[in-house]
């Protein structure tokens, strides 16, 4: 998705981050006012969301870094701007090029749709660098450039993702240049300086880390999707009242969805640390096992009410 229409995922997560947000701030109400006791599970909750907030905030802040360190490039700032190995220097190339990168537009992945990446670099005349790599967009004209954590001047590496933007003008002022990006594949004159830049496939220990992380989240989201779905909860009044248990049906219709999308989305993601497959940024299949798992849980909801209501007539 291009543009503001690929704002709504990143909504979607700062909507489901302020119910959990709004769910800790009840909890730890009822301790401060009323004297309630703190429990592991709330302790427990108040990380899980803490821990939730500060990952969506960062990334989208270094996101925002990303969108701002092009929106104010100038062209009198650039020396030279490197491109799978081919410098270019000419003032109104760099010009061209950077008026390109002025007007990128949000980007969201949710599938593939690009070529071979290729390093770019933008070697500024105060001798900072700002590394990052381009791939030639198959689905509309265009260019996708993508950065990342830890990317050193040679655009060799692997980290953390800062976010993809997508340069409808690109492609064209690198041609004007005298550069094509690869229509599918390395081409023969950058095939070794590709090779030498492309990022490398994480490591044990970057794999390790994405698994502590995503399963933390994917242990604590299908903990709370069992606690809805399977937890001795009454939820149909029985005879005038409620049973002991929060939360009620507005606390199981809120929180299902949500709990439900998070264990899909961080589930996706700890299964392909572990084989590579499949891709948990594609749309369709974080929304069919948000499906698959919520509907589900609604199932489980319909027959519990029915033997509940089943015991009470």
């Amino acid at each position: 998705m291009i543009g503001f229409a690929s704002l709504w995922p990143k909504a979607l997560f700062v909507l489901v981050a302020c119910g959990f947000a709004l769910g800790v701030y009840e909890g730890w109400k009822g301790v401060v006012w009323k004297k309630e006791p703190i429990t592991a599970k709330l302790v427990f909750i108040s990380l899980f969301v803490g821990v939730w907030m500060f990952a969506i905030l960062q990334l989208f802040v270094r996101e925002a870094i990303f969108h701002y360190e092009l929106g104010q490039l100038r062209p009198q700032a650039v020396e030279s701007i490197e491109i799978g190995g081919r410098a270019i220097t000419d003032v109104n190339s760099l010009s061209s090029i950077v008026h390109a990168l002025n007007h990128a537009q949000w980007f969201a992945v949710n599938h593939g749709g690009w070529g071979e990446e290729v390093p770019f670099i933008i070697h500024l005349r105060s001798g900072a660098h700002q590394t990052y790599h381009v791939a030639q967009y198959f689905r509309r004209p265009g260019a996708v450039l993508m950065s990342m954590s830890h990317y050193d001047s040679h655009g060799r590496g692997t980290g953390w993702s800062n976010g993809y933007i997508f340069c409808p003008d690109l492609p064209g002022a690198l041609i004007a240049s005298g550069i094509s990006l690869p229509a599918d594949g390395p081409s023969p004159s950058m095939k070794a300086e590709t090779s030498k830049g492309k990022g490398r496939t994480p490591g044990g220990w970057a794999r390790l880390l994405q698994l502590v992380i995503f399963g933390f989240f994917t242990i604590g989201s299908l903990a709370a999707f069992y606690g809805i779905t399977f937890g001795d909860t009454e939820v149909y009044p029985l005879h005038g009242g409620y049973g002991p248990a929060q939360p009620k049906w507005m606390g199981k219709i809120i929180g299902l969805p949500m709990v439900s999308m998070v264990a899909a989305g961080m589930g996706l993601r700890v299964v392909n640390a572990l084989f590579d497959w499949p891709d948990p940024t594609r749309l369709t299949t974080i929304v069919g096992v948000w499906l698959a798992l919520l509907t589900f849980g609604i199932a489980v909801l319909i027959l519990k009410s029915r033997k509940i209501h089943a015991r009470a007539i």
